[in-house]
């Protein structure tokens, strides 16, 4: 009886870890189909930077209610400012969280231009949609925040099943991957109008050092003390070196000195500390001829 019963628990778990596979497969999914949507966008420009230095008049949008932002209507912007000639900068990311009274976005227009109606006023707030809870239809990093949630739950001492953790670290890494591959996080949409002057909605598509930060630092805080997640850890920041984009290079090179510092302290065997040390510098061997103590990634070099 006593057999019977540990395969029908060895049975069950089997079963259940599939379902997590094939979840962490779903997610991962999603959340790809929906950086390449980013990617894509057509009539959207992207850039590092943006400049609003040739208006004078700043004007805030402020939210009537607090909510997700879930969507940016730029056609019934455009509609609404008409022929005038401004930028739009959108102050939140899409799924921030937007208190009532927060500024949503900031409309940068030339002196002497018609100041806006209240009804106008009114067109630009709803323009914004905020919604009670974050969906993944439009927002690539809630996607991810599940797979991370995941991540967390298997890493929790209920449960102790590094397995799944280090599955889920494999996904984000590759998902990690494809965002750094992206030069510059502003979006920029254009319109022009029948004058030749041109309205501009600017929004912060996507901040990459951000994303990093918030997709990895709950899981090196539960899972330092394990030796492998760490390597997986390590190994999925050498998988995103292989594809970003110069620009992002920092950004990983500081994440990937962010799980080394927060996870070395706390292992004393010799072992471990020999796999550690020895992925974190492959993550950036030294060329020929330089020492491995000048590479920014170097152990001996710290955080940057």
């Amino acid at each position: 009886l006593w057999c019977v019963l540990q395969f029908v628990v060895l049975v069950l778990s089997v079963a259940n870890a599939v379902q997590v596979q094939n979840l962490i497969a779903g997610l991962y999914a999603d959340a790809r189909a929906l950086i390449g949507n980013m990617e894509e966008t057509d009539g959207v420009r992207r850039t590092v930077a943006y400049d609003v230095s040739n208006f004078e008049e700043e004007i805030p949008i402020v939210s009537t209610a607090s909510g997700n932002l879930e969507i940016v209507d730029s056609e019934a912007v455009f509609r609404t400012l008409g022929e005038r000639a401004y930028s739009l900068l959108v102050c939140a990311r899409i799924g921030d969280f937007v208190c009532k009274g927060e500024t949503l976005a900031i409309l940068y227009s030339r002196r002497g231009q018609a100041p806006l109606s209240r009804e106008e006023t009114q067109q630009l707030q709803a323009a914004f949609g905020l919604e009670s809870k974050r969906f993944t239809i439009r927002d690539y990093r809630f996607a991810i925040q599940k797979i991370v949630d995941i991540a967390l739950r298997a890493l929790s001492p209920g449960i102790n099943d590094p397995g799944t953790a280090i599955s889920c670290i494999q996904s984000l890494g590759l998902l990690c991957g494809k965002l750094s591959q992206i030069d510059g996080g502003y979006a920029i949409a254009k319109a022009k109008t029948e004058d030749g002057s041109t309205h501009e909605i600017i929004m912060e598509a996507y901040n990459f050092e951000a994303d990093l930060y918030s997709t990895y630092t709950q899981i090196v805080h539960y899972g330092k003390g394990d030796i492998m997640v760490v390597l997986a850890l390590l190994n999925a920041m050498k998988g995103v070196l292989l594809h970003t984009v110069e620009a992002n290079r920092p950004a990983v090179a500081g994440m990937a000195a962010y799980i080394y510092e927060a996870a070395k302290p706390g292992f004393t065997q010799q072992a471990d500390l020999d796999r550690l040390e020895q992925c974190y510098t492959a993550l950036n061997p030294a060329p020929a001829g330089e020492s491995a103590l000048s590479s920014p990634l170097s152990p001996a070099a710290g955080p940057q």
